[in-house]
């Protein structure tokens, strides 16, 4: 069964090529803007995945706003296939998000259209 044991929101995350690690920049759960919609905003999206030996299906990061729960914005999706018991990290850079208005977002990390991890971001209005 895929599971995710992590899911974070940040600015950039980096991974050494030489010692594997990854190192997340900028981590947040919450996101300040003077006007809506939001200037375009580019995110990194970590995630800590496993699987079992040959699941296959589609993973996809879905944003949802809490108050409008039908506002639905799919930002990323892969079909992955696990060979044997395995991790995948997930790395990836999206640009080009908005939010259209103050409020909570839930960034949905889903596998075959479960959700298996779950990030809130809270979207505030700002006078500065």
């Amino acid at each position: 069964m895929v599971s995710a044991r992590a899911l974070a929101l940040c600015d950039y995350a980096h991974c050494d090529v030489t010692t594997g690690k990854t190192t997340l920049l900028g981590v947040f759960t919450a996101v300040r803007a003077r006007a809506f919609p939001t200037p375009k905003l580019s995110i990194y999206v970590w995630a800590h995945v496993v699987g079992d030996a040959r699941e296959e299906g589609r993973l996809a990061l879905l944003c949802r706003e809490g108050a409008h729960p039908e506002w639905m914005d799919t930002l990323y999706l892969e079909e992955v296939s696990f060979a044997k018991d395995q991790n995948l990290y997930l790395r990836v850079g999206i640009g080009g998000v908005s939010f259209p208005r103050p409020g909570l977002y839930h960034f949905q990390l889903t596998f075959d259209g479960n959700v298996i991890a779950q990030a809130t971001v809270s979207v505030e209005r700002t006078s500065e």
